[in-house]
């Protein structure tokens, strides 16, 4: 016997997947807002759809009154029925106009779309348990995932994160930084799953142009023939998340900017990241 239907759960339920869908929904017209520059028309003053239609460069009227309509409903802006002015509040630019506040969430709406994009890869790997590398997923991935993580490494990799490590401030203000000035050594960085953040980390100590010479962030296919040159025919027998990569990817990034040391890192952030350094003639790999 099927047990009993508890309303108020019910009820519950429904409303909850009723939200879900409409936030859902809105990924959409959030993303054609951010990137025909809807918000940031917005957040320069009040507009009739008219009058947003042509700060943002002359888009159709039409459109652009649902679209809005669409936000406003959505509770993304707010409207004022008797004068038909749309506007932006501090609030709510803090998510979709301010790109160095640590709420900006355009990125998540990148992120959201990239996954759709890419169901059909994950649904075959459920099917083969081959899996699907960040490199083959949907869209950019990539730069959805650097876009949705930039804000908290703008406000807290120097505010918060680094004093938070014991002795590692002094170190690179006058410790590790100030030998490499001494002895006249330079360094290049590549990294992957970092997204950046190592070499954020250097350019972020005072002088480092003295002895950092650059650095790339290298995670797909694309990006490594294009950044470092390497084809597929020289990945040839091997996977990224291994040490031969990590080896070779430092020694490139070293030899292309003519740095005495190269630094790469690759693999999976939280499981297993592969940290090479190249001398040119030396090779250290750790794990």
């Amino acid at each position: 016997m099927a047990a009993a239907i508890d309303d108020a759960k019910f009820h519950a339920f429904v409303g909850k997947m009723l939200g879900d869908l409409g936030g859902a929904m809105s990924v959409p017209t959030v993303r054609l807002g951010l990137r025909l520059g809807l918000f940031d028309a917005l957040a320069d003053a009040s507009a009739t759809a008219a009058d947003l239609a042509r700060r943002a460069g002359g888009l159709h009227e039409r459109y652009v009154r649902e679209w809005a309509l669409a936000q406003a409903a959505n509770g993304y802006v707010d409207y004022d029925p008797a004068s038909e002015q749309f506007s932006l509040s501090p609030e709510q630019a803090m998510v979709f106009h301010h790109r160095d506040s640590p709420v900006y969430l355009a990125g998540a709406f990148e992120l959201v779309a990239a996954m759709i994009e890419a169901e059909p890869k994950v649904e075959d790997a459920f099917r083969t348990g081959e899996g699907v590398g960040w490199g083959e997923s949907g869209g950019c991935l990539f730069c959805a995932v650097g876009a949705f993580f930039r804000p908290g490494y703008v406000n807290n990799i120097i505010q918060s994160w680094l004093p938070a490590l014991d002795g590692v401030l002094p170190k690179l203000e006058g410790g590790d930084a100030f030998q490499l000035r001494i002895a006249i050594h330079t360094l290049a960085i590549v990294e992957s799953s970092a997204g950046g953040l190592i070499n954020a980390a250097m350019v972020a100590v005072p002088g480092a142009s003295a002895y950092y010479l650059g650095g790339c962030i290298v995670y797909t296919a694309k990006s490594r023939l294009g950044l470092l040159d390497i084809d597929e025919l020289d990945m040839a027998g091997f996977r990224s998340a291994s040490e031969r990569y990590a080896s070779m990817i430092a020694e490139r990034v070293r030899s292309r900017c003519g740095a005495t040391w190269g630094l790469s890192e690759t693999g999976a952030s939280g499981r297993v990241t592969m940290v090479s350094v190249s001398t040119g003639s030396t090779t250290h790999v750790c794990a």
